[in-house]
């Protein structure tokens, strides 16, 4: 059992009841006495809030709690936060703008996507949702014709150091290039100062995952929402629901930021009329899509951490299908994220959450072979220039990549578990982070 538990739990209870309570629809704030005479770890309570992008939403969160039982500096540090992310998410808006309007005015369309879309469609707050890059999609057709406008703002391609031959020079060989785009879903571009990256999709996930073969309708779904003036497309109310299921999936599940977002699109288009959630179209998405476990997993996460309000015909044919070893094993992670996968798995770039989450045998086995086969653009940087352009290697690469992983076993290995652990934190025992508990 790791260390802390007992604490971790009540840290993540209050995580949880702050986040049921941080939005404006009158839900009353019951919980908190009972919570806080089990006592908190304010400092872990941060850095948990810290690590799962919760910090914004703890703000107005903690406001319906007993304030003189909270530590006398923690309000002014977490409005702070706040009034910092919201001038940062402003910020990520206006570049969002500035790309959307420099494409559009070639005749590209762009879909805003993930944090940004979530902040500006289904948070009371543009400040409430915290997230790092700025996400949009375009088609795969004008990528190329995008990234030359894109440049022309002043954004340059940014790659993983693993991909460099030179890590000094952010560029790619012409054999990786034409790799790149086969194998991955999004280009990374940075701004001039550093600032902000633009992640430039042209589709929802990687091309070896074995979902979302057609994405013809996420462009004839797309809908139309106001922000600021501005008109700006978005992805519809059901895809929206799977993509953050998919994207937590593809992530791990490590952050319960997602499960926050299920939430929010949930609660604010039961609340609209028109706009409603359409969960027969959501269900028709989830199996046309294959990703009807990711789905359920995901609404199921919801309803049990945040009581998300699920219709009993939709819980019944939907959430019923999330085994409870697979919510048991995703909780997990979310309630201790310090724990590794399997390094192996990571070394041959399997991600074990997405194995356990596909549909079917068939899918995982697919999976499996695309993960092990298909060529990345790292393996010129690993292997050299040679066998990626060989007709043989994705036979080949499958034991290349295993006897790296091999070579690697008995190496020292940083320990990633520190950062929850206020004991382990810092030499004096103490926490790295500012002791808000001190007045």
């Amino acid at each position: 059992m790791p260390k802390h538990s007992a604490e971790r739990s009540a840290t993540i209870s209050a995580l949880l009841l702050a986040c049921r309570h941080s939005d404006t629809n009158g839900r009353q704030a019951q919980g908190w006495p009972s919570l806080l005479d089990r006592g908190i770890d304010w400092n872990l309570f941060l850095t948990l809030g810290e690590h799962h992008d919760l910090v914004p939403l703890l703000f107005s969160g903690l406001e319906h709690a007993p304030t003189e039982r909270l530590p006398q500096s923690l309000m002014p540090f977490l409005r702070g936060h706040f009034q910092a992310n919201h001038l940062r998410n402003r910020l990520a808006l206006q570049c969002f703008l500035g790309a959307e309007a420099a494409l559009a005015e070639a005749g590209i369309p762009v879909l805003m996507l993930k944090g940004l879309a979530l902040a500006t469609t289904v948070y009371e707050h543009l400040a409430a949702r915290q997230f790092g890059d700025v996400d949009l999609l375009i088609p795969e057709k004008q990528v190329a014709q995008a990234r030359d406008i894109v440049e022309r703002l002043d954004y340059r391609p940014v790659y993983p150091p693993n991909m460099l031959r030179d890590l000094n020079v952010q560029r790619l060989t012409p054999n990786q290039e034409r790799v790149y785009s086969a194998y991955y879903h999004e280009l990374t571009l940075q701004s001039q100062d550093a600032l902000f990256q633009l992640d430039m999709h042209w589709a929802l996930v990687p091309r070896h995952f074995p979902i979302i073969s057609d994405c013809r309708a996420i462009w004839q779904d797309a809908r139309r929402t106001t922000y600021g003036g501005r008109t700006l497309s978005v992805l519809s109310t059901e895809l929206q629901v799977i993509h953050t299921c998919i994207h937590a999936a593809k992530d791990r599940w490590r952050k319960l930021k997602w499960v926050v977002d299920l939430d929010r699109i949930v609660r604010t288009n039961s609340r609209r009329g028109r706009e409603q959630l359409d969960w027969e179209r959501l269900a028709w998405y989830a199996k046309a899509w294959k990703s009807r476990r990711m789905l359920s997993t995901g609404l199921g996460l919801a309803r049990r951490l945040l009581e998300t309000p699920v219709p009993e015909p939709v819980s019944r044919l939907l959430i019923n299908d999330a085994s409870e070893t697979d919510l048991s094993a995703v909780l997990e992670t979310l309630l201790h994220p310090e724990i590794p996968e399997p390094r192996i798995l990571r070394c041959l770039g399997i991600n074990t959450t997405i194995l356990r989450l596909l549909d079917t045998n068939a899918c995982r086995r697919r999976y499996l072979l695309q993960a092990l086969t298909m060529p990345r653009p790292e393996d010129e940087a690993l292997f050299g220039p040679g066998p990626p352009n060989g007709a043989l290697w994705k036979f080949r690469r499958p034991l290349w990549v295993l006897a790296r992983c091999v070579g690697r076993v008995g190496r020292t290995r940083r320990n990633d578990s520190h950062w929850f652990d206020p004991a382990q934190s810092a030499p004096d025992g103490g926490s790295r982070r500012r002791d808000i508990t001190r007045s």
